[in-house]
């Protein structure tokens, strides 16, 4: 399976895997092992090449990004957060988010 349908909030987001040379990983000229696209809904992760914790980890990465984009916190995209609101946001989602992330590695990963 290449892709992987995930409910956040009100958001359904689309996870793909695709390979390393995808237009999709390279942002600013750097090629990347995962990024999130609020615009589109959509999460790109490389492929190939990676242990499952280094998959697990780059997966949680970016679906923090898509948590903190679908569950309203955009408004603060031009702040950053300070430590505190990190750690609550990470006492309320955590659980979610690392649920989420081996849910699409298992999807993506080992189609199950």
């Amino acid at each position: 399976m290449n892709s992987t349908k995930l409910k956040i909030g009100n958001l359904i987001w689309t996870v793909k895997k695709v390979t390393e040379n995808n237009k999709n990983l390279i942002v600013d000229d750097i090629p990347c092992y995962g990024v999130c696209y609020p615009d589109s809904l959509e999460i790109y992760i490389r492929g190939d090449g990676l242990n499952k914790q280094l998959y697990v980890s780059y997966l949680i990465h970016e679906l923090t990004h898509a948590y903190i984009f679908s569950l309203g916190f955009t408004y603060r995209m031009n702040k950053k957060f300070d430590e505190e609101e990190v750690c609550y946001f990470m006492q309320y989602h955590a659980n979610e988010i690392l649920d989420s992330a081996n849910y699409c590695y298992r999807k993506l990963f080992h189609n199950n």
